[in-house]
């Protein structure tokens, strides 16, 4: 994820290590980078403040169409969801079935024609 603030960028990397059962989060990892430089890394455990249980899944409510999407871990064909919040922000996210677990590829948010966020799947595994 992206954001730019005063001409900084922050960008976050988050890892999952997710139980394939419930798909409940094990353990997460975040490292924040300002500008390309490491800010923090927090590590999270299910008894961690701060600690995600699961991320976003589809919501098949919410498709809107079907879009090929590239993220850095490669092309894929996605099912397109998209929600406006009560400020009139817009989230996109774009998910492939093939994606184990969360089938999450990228998601975006604007506010107007701006991107205010931006998070892509930079790599999966089994």
């Amino acid at each position: 994820m992206w954001v730019t603030n005063g001409g900084s960028t922050t960008e976050t990397l988050i890892v999952w290590y997710v139980d394939k059962a419930s798909f409940d989060n094990l353990h997460m990892t975040m490292m924040t980078y300002v500008d390309g430089a490491l800010a923090s890394k927090d590590e999270y455990n299910p008894d961690s403040p701060g600690f995600i249980s699961k991320p976003t899944m589809l919501n098949e409510q919410t498709v809107v169409g079907q879009e090929t999407v590239t993220v850095p871990a490669g092309t894929f064909n996605c099912d397109k969801s998209t929600t406006t919040d009560a400020t009139g922000a817009v989230t996109n996210i774009w998910y492939n079935s093939e994606i184990p677990v969360f089938r999450f590829v990228k998601e975006e948010t604007l506010n107007g024609t701006q991107v205010t966020s931006m998070t892509e799947l930079t790599a999966y595994g089994i």
